[in-house]
């Protein structure tokens, strides 16, 4: 019923969002058949967490390397060529999915598209309760529950309280709207990364450009964008961001002006 499948989790460090993730992965309707913790860094204590938790999850896979920076890009592309999944599902280590996420992306799985989903930007209170186990990503999962909570979401600062809402109705509605690739939940066939060389290693920092490059890239070779939001759930925990975004401005703004589809730093190093 679905293509073999590859959760790709990138992180780097946080092991409370890590350890709620995983749990939100086991508790999931459709489990991936492989789970690729994808680490920017090499800590030890992350190695440790894997160790133990593929007792209860032996579909783990953990890769690390060396700790020089924003190489997150670099990570991607040695996920990607290891997955042994024909279908790679992107996740990022701040963001706990719901129960149906990956069910949400398989069934919309379609060869020539990438599905887009959406999250929402969970307040200070709230994530720091979620990473301490005192307030269960179940009871969110609610819709009853979420609405009645709103009131306090609101206050605690949440941001895109639509997008932590699981409706098939509500994407019905909206299905047919554009919308963009955000790293942190897309999914795609892995032949269609392969075709465009990957994400690529040339962008130094998060926040501007190496999504929308991903998706330009995947675009100009031929694959569309699948909006699945409203069913591809999840919940962005809160962190402070040390981005610098403007250094990958003039990378970006050369790969639209050159319109090219293979990246030149990218996956065919580790194929």
């Amino acid at each position: 019923m679905y293509p073999s499948s590859t959760l790709i989790l990138s992180i780097y460090k946080d092991l409370a969002a890590l350890d709620v993730i995983l749990q939100a992965i086991e508790n999931q309707t459709v489990r991936p058949d492989e789970i690729i913790v994808s680490e920017d860094g090499n800590d030890l204590s992350v190695a440790d967490y894997v160790r133990k938790a593929k007792k209860n999850m032996p579909e783990i896979v953990h890769l690390s390397q060396e700790d020089k920076g924003f190489r997150k890009n670099r990570a991607l592309n040695r996920a990607v060529a290891a997955a042994k999944g024909e279908y790679v599902v992107f996740i990022d280590g701040d963001c706990v999915p719901h129960e149906r996420f990956i069910e949400a992306h398989l069934l919309s799985a379609e060869h020539e598209m990438v599905c887009a989903g959406r999250r929402v930007e969970m307040g200070v209170l709230f994530s720091s309760l979620i990473k301490k186990r005192c307030f269960f990503m179940r009871f969110l999962q609610n819709r009853l529950v979420f609405f009645t909570l709103l009131p306090l979401l609101i206050l605690d600062g949440i941001k895109n309280p639509e997008s932590g809402v699981y409706s098939k109705l509500l994407h019905g509605i909206k299905a047919k709207k554009k919308i963009t690739l955000v790293g942190c939940n897309f999914s795609c066939f892995k032949t269609s990364l392969i075709d465009i060389n990957g994400f690529d290693e040339e962008y130094q920092s998060a926040g501007f450009g190496e999504d929308s490059d991903i998706e330009f890239r995947l675009v100009k070779n031929g694959v569309n964008i699948k909006n699945i939001k409203f069913l591809a759930t999840q919940y962005h925990l809160f962190h402070k961001r040390g981005y610098e975004p403007e250094v990958n401005k003039p990378i970006y703004e050369r790969v639209l002006k050159e319109g090219s589809i293979k990246c030149q730093k990218g996956i065919d190093q580790y194929l």
